[in-house]
């Protein structure tokens, strides 16, 4: 049985240095990508640890805060479910979501109100500290950007939430254990007593966030990494919605592998079949059977099913009709975004490139594999 808290984390970053069967031989790279991340990955977990625990004693009405209707959007990672994030998180008189810079360093209360106080002075003077930090995320974010977006001010997966605890399941690349991978069936492999572990640290996460925003506001979530979580988040979350994004097998997951491949290689892990192509496949299949299979079973009115080609067809009209399934809001300001959004798309294009050839997957055996995909979306 695995306990997700903080010891977990220690653990992990003990394995990945001394017992780590996914290393490739001994390198100096390695060696000093270590040496910097665990060190600094483990004093930010213990400082937001600490912080997240100091809450309880100085806003200890964050635990009476109701969370109302949230919007989760899960589905298959690629699919358009960041795209569908920012523009949903521009809403703002109405939604409210985690900018990454929240979900690394201020996940607490606490932190919240320090960081926005030294926002407030910084402001006063020019912002200062602000253009420094744009220049060092620039050159931070430079080589991702190309294949997703990101800057520390931007709204970012919640799923970042889930690192003190050690149940983010991005912390695959530096810890490419059973524990995390685990986290891909969450489903079937995660036994009941985590998940409400989980799912009561999470709430507790969400709630803080609407304190310190606003209990009036409706909580945003973007996780692809949800999708097998969803039946569990139903039953924590009664009266929230989602949209379930989806896309092409053949699209997704080389797109998919070719970002991890570039986190793979920081660490210096193996890139055999058995331990970084295969695992990933296999977690798509699960995350593709598990949406389609709740689907068909949840009330429509809950839970909505968007393709890729929606967006790039009719984005404001189907965005417009799953705010009136969910009845919310629609301000005028809101729909002027929405109009904006709906041009850009027509001419949108991505620069991330990538194959089913960079990573030797053949294309008539992945569509026997998803079969089922293409038969449920009818071809797409």
């Amino acid at each position: 049985m695995n306990n997700y808290n903080f010891l977990l984390i220690l653990k992990l970053s003990f394995k990945t240095i001394f017992l780590n069967n996914y290393a490739q031989n001994f390198s100096l790279k390695r060696l000093v990508v270590l040496f910097l991340f665990i060190p600094t990955f483990l004093l930010i977990q213990l400082s937001n640890r600490i912080f997240l625990f100091l809450d309880n004693f100085f806003f200890r009405g964050y635990k009476k805060v109701e969370i109302k209707k949230p919007l989760f959007i899960v589905g298959i990672p690629r699919s358009g479910t960041t795209y569908i994030h920012n523009v949903i998180s521009k809403n703002s008189s109405i939604f409210t979501t985690f900018s990454l810079w929240e979900l690394i360093f201020a996940p607490s209360i606490c932190q919240k109100q320090i960081f926005h106080f030294f926002i407030k002075v910084d402001t006063l003077f020019g912002k200062p500290l602000t253009k420094v930090l744009n220049l060092i995320e620039k050159k931070a974010f430079k080589d991702i950007n190309s294949m997703h977006k990101t800057t520390l001010s931007s709204p970012e997966e919640d799923f970042f939430l889930f690192t003190s605890i050690g149940a983010c399941f991005l912390l695959i690349i530096p810890f490419p254990f059973k524990e995390i991978w685990d986290l891909g069936f969450f489903n079937s492999k995660i036994n009941p007593t985590s998940k409400i572990k989980i799912l009561t640290f999470y709430k507790s996460m969400i709630k803080r966030h609407l304190y310190f925003y606003g209990q009036e506001k409706t909580y945003l979530s973007k996780n692809a990494s949800f999708s097998p979580w969803v039946k569990d988040l139903l039953n924590f979350f009664p009266n929230s919605n989602y949209i379930s994004c989806f896309r092409k097998p053949e699209e997704t997951i080389p797109s998919q592998l070719s970002i991890l491949a570039e986190g793979w290689k920081i660490f210096n892990n193996k890139f055999e079949n058995e331990f970084f192509k295969d695992p990933i496949i296999n977690i798509f299949e699960n995350y593709y059977k598990e949406l389609i299979k709740l689907s068909k079973l949840k009330n429509q009115n809950q839970f909505i099913v968007l393709k890729i080609q929606d967006i790039k067809l009719d984005f404001k009209l189907k965005i417009t009709n799953i705010f009136n399934t969910f009845n919310y809001e629609i301000p005028p300001e809101f729909e002027t975004i929405l109009d904006e959004e709906d041009q850009k798309n027509k001419n949108y294009k991505s620069s991330h490139n990538y194959k089913l050839d960079n990573f030797n997957i053949n294309i008539n055996d992945l569509k026997n594999r998803f079969q089922f995909v293409y038969k449920y979306f009818n071809n797409f």
